[in-house]
């Protein structure tokens, strides 16, 4: 019933953002650039949600049994914060399909496509060697090099396998050049088409699937039957960016988006507390909870400061890092977690101010060991992306 009221709040809130949003509040005057603010706070919202979400999965799965509060404290803010890479992958799709900006093909594979496949492949065998040998060795614990190859395919011994979104993004950048041909204002029909065949073919039917617990068979095998394979994944994603950065949508239709995208987290919690299992990741990226509450934050933030300039060195510090950010944060997170202060050793037992020292802790090591190793000239660049 908390959660439920706690929504209802988060909700008026929302509508209490979209009537202020032509008044200009939030904006602070220090300098001027050509950076979209809505941007960058979006960039910065999206990595401390991530952050939550893994310091809550923590909790989550290791104290689901517990006689506290800590599962449905944990699961609450989860709930909420669980936007984190739909927003990441959003922005993608805005940036990277915005058809009045200059695109080579060339370069691009060249130059950023070339450049993160082997970021990435630095990042893997750096992760791979954290779990397989470092974390063993300061655990006391034998040390099996064949773990390492492990994490390479599967990202074996890690709780945080948060590398999986670079090889996810990987995949996507392949295929850019071949998107930004037929994905044009033009065409928004079609790109309409695209997005509600996605809805139906992938996010319904999985979303759909506790219905089917206890079965021998699911929605989504049914669905699958068709191979509709080109409308799954995070491709909708990158579309709905491009949508929603290059039209405008009514006020009337973004409150019934947000609506939607509420009403639909509730449920997912509802259903989650009183049970039933989901064959499918509760919260994964490919559920509708994500996609519509991923959707509509983005399309808030977007609304809120429309074609605003970032007027704030700090928050364009923040957003410029948030990729050294997203790589490094989960080394704070397992030092802490295992080394520093694991919550059965936190007294008082209390989970919401354990989140908030654990997030304070990981948050700003992570920032400032980041924002160190962007000022040296030759390490700037495995931290850092040029947009």
């Amino acid at each position: 019933m908390d959660f439920i009221f706690l929504v209802i709040k988060l909700f008026l809130v929302i509508f209490l953002l979209e009537v202020w949003s032509s008044n200009g509040v939030f904006m602070v005057n220090i300098i001027k650039s050509n950076r979209y603010l809505s941007y960058d706070v979006l960039r910065v919202m999206a990595i401390f949600f991530v952050i939550l979400t893994h310091i809550t999965a923590y909790l989550i799965i290791n104290f689901k049994t517990a006689p506290g509060n800590e599962y449905l404290i944990s699961n609450i803010i989860q709930f909420i914060v669980f936007a984190g890479v739909p927003i990441f992958v959003l922005l993608s799709g805005a940036l990277l399909l915005n058809e009045d900006k200059k695109f080579d093909t060339k370069t691009f594979y060249k130059k950023s496509f070339l450049f993160l496949v082997l970021l990435t492949i630095g990042w893997a065998i750096f992760y791979g060697l954290f779990y397989a040998v470092i974390l063993p060795m300061l655990s006391g614990q034998p040390i099996v090099i064949t773990d390492f190859f492990m994490y390479l395919i599967s990202f074996k011994g890690s709780d945080y396998p948060h590398l999986w979104y670079m090889y996810m993004i990987i995949a996507l950048y392949l295929l850019i050049p071949i998107l930004r041909l037929f994905v044009k204002r033009e065409n928004k029909n079609y790109i309409l088409i695209l997005i509600f065949g996605s809805i139906l073919v992938q996010f319904i039917p999985t979303y759909l699937n506790f219905l089917t617990t206890g079965l021998d068979v699911a929605l989504v095998d049914f669905v699958n039957l068709f191979y509709l394979y080109p409308l799954m994944g995070y491709l909708p994603y990158l579309l709905v960016g491009w949508y929603l950065t290059n039209f405008k949508i009514s006020k009337r239709n973004r409150l019934i988006i947000y609506a939607l995208a509420i009403l639909i987290v509730v449920i997912s919690f509802i259903a989650l507390q009183l049970g039933y299992k989901m064959r499918g990741p509760t919260l994964d990226g490919l559920s509708i909870a994500s996609f519509l509450w991923g959707s509509a934050i983005f399309l808030l933030i977007t609304t809120i400061y429309g074609d605003r300039k970032t007027e704030s060195n700090t928050l364009i510090t923040m957003s410029k890092l948030v990729f050294g950010v997203y790589i490094v944060h989960v080394i704070f997170l397992e030092i802490f977690l295992r080394f520093i202060l694991p919550y059965e050793q936190f007294t008082p037992q209390n989970p919401l101010v354990y989140i908030i020292i654990v997030f304070l802790f990981v948050a700003i090591l992570s920032y400032l060991v980041v924002y160190a190793i962007s000022k040296v000239k030759y390490l700037k660049k495995i931290v850092y992306i040029k947009e």
